[in-house]
């Protein structure tokens, strides 16, 4: 990949348009914030479903983002976690 392409130039996106929608909708109204600038079941209310669906797809979005940002990288180790190296 060439520094002007984007992500997207060579691979499949890593969210779709609802996943997207959510993360921009929970990083505006805080919930990554420490403390939570409110909660799954306020947002929820917010965007109009249930706090299991919302769950769901919140999952969904930050295992592909993380699927995404690990691709092509050095395989993990399949032990037990040592700390930050």
């Amino acid at each position: 990949m060439t520094s002007d392409q984007s992500p997207t130039d060579t691979q499949a996106a890593p969210l779709t348009d609802g996943q997207a929608t959510l993360l921009a909708a929970a990083l505006e109204h805080g919930y990554f914030e420490v403390p939570r600038g409110i909660t799954l079941n306020d947002l929820a209310d917010d965007l109009d479903c249930s706090h299991q669906a919302l769950s769901g797809r919140m999952r969904r979005a930050l295992g592909n983002l993380v699927d995404t940002a690990l691709a092509g990288g050095p395989e993990p180790d399949t032990g037990l976690w040592t700390g930050w190296g």
